[in-house]
């Protein structure tokens, strides 16, 4: 889970719409809120991504629930309210159903900075560093070792070992007096597609940032790197985008 940037509503949600929208829900209990449009603006805000498991909700078996933070069961004034209204996938909104927010509040990706609440345990389970980010981890069951923890272990264990690999080209050229200009790019374009598949729009971002730079091998290669002048202005600029994703460790 990462921070998510709240977007403008989409222009078809007029306030007009809106207030038809919730007298229509209220005497109908219809789903009100199941509009093509609804779903691409919430699929745009997220990059497609779950807003509390980062899972990516385009690919086969998953797809975009509209789940209503505050929920609509207890909350109908707000069944279309676009600050209400997030990009879940399947799983995570049928474990939150009903609960209700605004009596035992959950780290909304949309208001709270997940990293405050919340921290990554060798970068595979969730530890809650308060109140707020223990009933989010329980009531979203974010350390389910099927669904949510052996995952992890998969995208963490592919990021550790690309960077095992790229350590070993760092230590060969630094030892050596004119450093080899293929491996030289092997390493320098290698890492830079290791911190794209990190930044924000990518799925599992979270544990993707925090296993790259939790990790002393990427220390490592980054000194070298700079030693050698193939750290870029493009790896720095991605590095910095990463930070927003990153959870402190225990």
């Amino acid at each position: 889970m990462i921070h998510i940037e709240r977007t403008p509503p989409p222009p078809e949600l007029t306030q007009e719409v809106v207030a038809q929208k919730i007298a229509e829900f209220k005497s109908t209990k219809n789903s009100v809120w199941n509009e093509p449009y609804i779903k691409d603006a919430l699929a745009g805000m997220s990059h497609n991504k779950c807003c509390y498991c980062e899972c990516d909700i385009s690919v086969e078996s998953k797809y975009l629930e509209v789940e209503h933070f505050h929920p609509k069961g207890k909350y109908p004034d707000e069944v279309v309210s676009w600050e209400n209204l997030l990009p879940a996938c399947k799983r995570c909104n049928g474990h939150k159903r009903e609960w209700d927010t605004g009596r035992t509040p959950i780290i909304n990706p949309t208001e709270d900075c997940p990293q405050d609440h919340m921290l990554l345990f060798r970068c595979l389970r969730f530890r809650s560093k308060d109140q707020l980010g223990k009933m989010t981890i329980d009531v979203l069951d974010l350390n389910n070792q099927d669904r949510m923890v052996s995952p992890r272990f998969e995208i963490s264990n592919a990021q550790t070992k690309k960077m095992e690999e790229f350590e070993e080209i760092a230590q060969e050229l630094d030892t050596q007096d004119s450093p080899d200009v293929h491996l030289s790019r092997k390493l320098s374009n290698g890492m830079l597609e290791l911190l794209q598949n990190c930044l924000p729009d990518k799925a599992y971002s979270a544990v993707k940032t925090t296993t790259v730079l939790s990790d002393k091998c990427y220390g490592k290669i980054k000194a070298t790197m700079v030693k050698l002048g193939l750290w870029t202005e493009e790896h720095v600029s991605m590095e910095q985008k990463m930070m927003q994703c990153k959870y402190d460790v225990a």
